[in-house]
């Protein structure tokens, strides 16, 4: 048996003389509850929002500010993508790509607000370009 195996089986053997199941099932039933109610308090927290602009699919990193649940559910619950349409954002040319477009991340920042009311979006990594074949409707 390794020295690591030893040392586990070592403080195993200790927890079980000194430490009563009870106290264990207690612990981490209070440890939960304590979580439980630190999920009503309001905070500010980086979540990934999965956003549809016209066809195309991007997932956007916000700071947001809401209740723990709030935040816990949009990170851990898979849900509904934000559906944002074109005309909602504005878009610009791109100096660089030929025929792709930049979204404007305080216009799409304001839509996903209007869908996402519980949360207060406060601010939003640089947008990606979209595609041409997406931007046809934008010309």
């Amino acid at each position: 048996m390794s020295n690591m195996g030893r040392t586990y089986v070592r403080i195993l053997g200790w927890l079980r003389r000194h430490v009563s199941a009870t106290f264990l099932l207690l612990a981490l039933l209070s440890t939960m509850l304590w979580y439980l109610t630190k999920l009503s308090h309001v905070y500010v927290a980086e979540v990934p929002v999965r956003v549809f602009v016209g066809e195309q699919r991007i997932v956007v990193k916000c700071m947001a500010e809401g209740t723990g649940y709030r935040i816990l559910a949009l990170r851990h619950i898979p849900g509904d993508a934000v559906r944002v349409s074109l005309e909602q954002v504005n878009a610009t040319p791109s100096p660089t790509n030929k025929g792709s477009y930049i979204i404007d991340p305080l216009s799409l920042q304001n839509a996903i607000s209007v869908h996402l009311s519980s949360l207060k979006i406060i601010s939003m990594e640089p947008m990606p370009e979209i595609k041409p074949q997406e931007a046809v409707n934008l010309q």
